[in-house]
């Protein structure tokens, strides 16, 4: 049985720009919070050659809600042209 996992090198801001995304969605990891943001990649600032989850990283993004500092960064459809 042929595995269904993805095991090429991880995705970039450039990758999930030529799939027609314009940003992404940031979610507070804490514990009772989970809010969420839109984001779009051009005001990050970053190069288009940065993985995609290391943003959160590079970024350390404060959650608006709850000041929490642990964030997420996922892909968000809806931030298509």
């Amino acid at each position: 049985m042929a595995s269904s996992r993805y095991t090429g090198p991880p995705p970039t801001i450039a990758d999930t720009k030529r799939l027609g995304m314009t940003g992404f969605r940031v979610e507070c990891s804490t514990r009772y919070c989970h809010h969420q943001k839109r984001v779009e990649f051009d005001a990050l600032g970053l190069p288009d050659d940065t993985v995609f989850l290391d943003i959160p990283k590079l970024r350390r993004f404060v959650c608006e809600k709850c000041g929490g500092r642990e964030t997420t960064a996922g892909a968000d459809w809806n931030m298509t042209p």
